[in-house]
């Protein structure tokens, strides 16, 4: 059966704009795919690195391709011993991240600070599905305008007046 989804992959295997996919047919495929995709931390674990900086960033679809190849390209230039493994929803924008280096607090403040930065470059969001939180907070103004930070404030005291639902997780009031 031809769906939207099976057109849409098919023509861009056609323009190598993708190289391969697998299209779930049924309930036993979709599930076997998330086994796959759910042991990417088992993989992980078989590389020499064991630092790994995870993020979870959101970039438009037709940049894609070219911020994999500019983040790729400008970790090495920083740390040649470094890898970048990229991974996700490409169909909805989101990414996963992965840099595997070795372990020092500097160089992974380094390299994530240039992670962030290279996806701000490319207008996205350095958070696309998992939240801000306390871990991104430092590098909201990376993708989202002094006007926009204020908005999402204005919004946080309007429907929690109160500040008890997670007080201080991306921003102090």
């Amino acid at each position: 059966m031809s769906t939207p989804i099976s057109k849409s992959c098919s023509k861009a295997m056609r323009a190598n704009t993708i190289l391969d996919a697998t299209l779930s047919t049924s309930n036993a495929s979709a599930a076997a795919i998330w086994r796959i995709r759910d042991c990417s931390l088992q993989l992980a674990r078989t590389f020499p690195y064991a630092a790994r900086i995870a993020l979870d960033v959101s970039i438009a679809i037709d940049r894609m391709d070219q911020y994999v190849k500019t983040i790729v390209a400008r970790i090495k230039e920083i740390d040649p011993g470094a890898f970048t493994i990229v991974f996700g929803h490409a169909g909805d924008g989101n990414l996963h991240v992965e840099l595997h280096h070795e372990h020092t607090p500097d160089r992974r403040q380094e390299l994530e600070r240039l992670a962030y930065q290279i996806t701000s470059e490319f207008g996205g969001s350095i958070s696309a599905e998992h939240g801000i939180g306390i871990v991104n907070r430092p590098y909201l103004k990376m993708s989202r305008t002094c006007e926009e930070i204020e908005t999402m404030r204005t919004l946080k005291r309007a429907l929690d007046p109160n500040n008890i639902l997670n007080p201080g997780r991306i921003f102090t009031m």
